[in-house]
């Protein structure tokens, strides 16, 4: 078993900073749990990584994603990376070790274990100098808001509320025309009501109480 395959990969964690009132929280989201501020949830979904390559030590770096390949400028061989590494391993017996940031590299076509290309290091291809000036990583994370369970019961215990007044609480809808265009004038009632403890006859009764009490004298009241 070579040494690459006697190593396990701890975790993949994504260091977050939150800036709140002048301070500073700072907070890992990776495999192995999320990180929670303020009622927002952030999971990291992928880290998104970018080698740049350095050939002869030219100024302009040559960048390649982990698992593609790249064309050597210069050269007529192509390489083909593997997975990029860094960061806390695991062996299998249970032995912990920090791993030197590096990709594994091979020219295409050939056979045979790969090159192991380590951070600042240099490999040489076909005559070129092949170096490892930089390894960039992007987070890709997914976030959402949990505004907390009392909030939720809050909304709840109103929503109930809302519900038993609508059913038991009376409540009347009101609606009046007045006819003036003979010698005695009309006003027209019509009521609608709701709620288990309204009474529509009561209220139209009332309303002809009140009229009558200043000696108006309605013709009818609709149901």
């Amino acid at each position: 078993m070579s040494g690459e395959d006697a190593l396990a990969s701890v975790g993949t964690m994504a260091q977050l900073k939150v800036e709140s009132d002048g301070a500073i929280i700072e907070g890992g989201a990776g495999t192995e749990g999320p990180f929670r501020y303020g009622g927002y949830t952030f999971r990291l979904l992928d880290i998104e990584r970018t080698l740049r390559l350095r050939i002869d030590e030219g100024p302009i770096p040559l960048s390649v994603k982990p698992g593609n390949e790249a064309l050597i400028p210069g050269s007529l061989s192509t390489l083909e990376f593997g997975q990029f590494r860094k960061g806390s391993i695991t062996r299998l017996d249970g032995t912990r070790q920090e791993l030197r940031p590096h990709v594994t590299v091979r020219k295409k076509g050939t056979s045979g274990e790969p090159a192991l290309l380590r951070l600042g290091e240099t490999v040489i291809v076909d005559g070129a100098l092949v170096s490892l000036a930089d390894a960039r990583e992007t987070a890709v994370l997914r976030y959402r808001y949990d505004p907390g369970r009392a909030v939720v019961l809050a909304g709840a215990l109103l929503a109930v509320i809302t519900v038993m007044l609508r059913l038991f609480v009376p409540y009347y809808l009101l609606a009046y025309r007045i006819d003036d265009s003979g010698e005695i004038v009309r006003l027209d009632l019509f009521a609608s009501s709701g709620g288990a403890f309204s009474s529509k006859a009561k209220l139209l009764q009332r309303i002809e109480r009140l009229l009558t009490k200043d000696d108006l004298r309605p013709e009818a009241l609709p149901d």
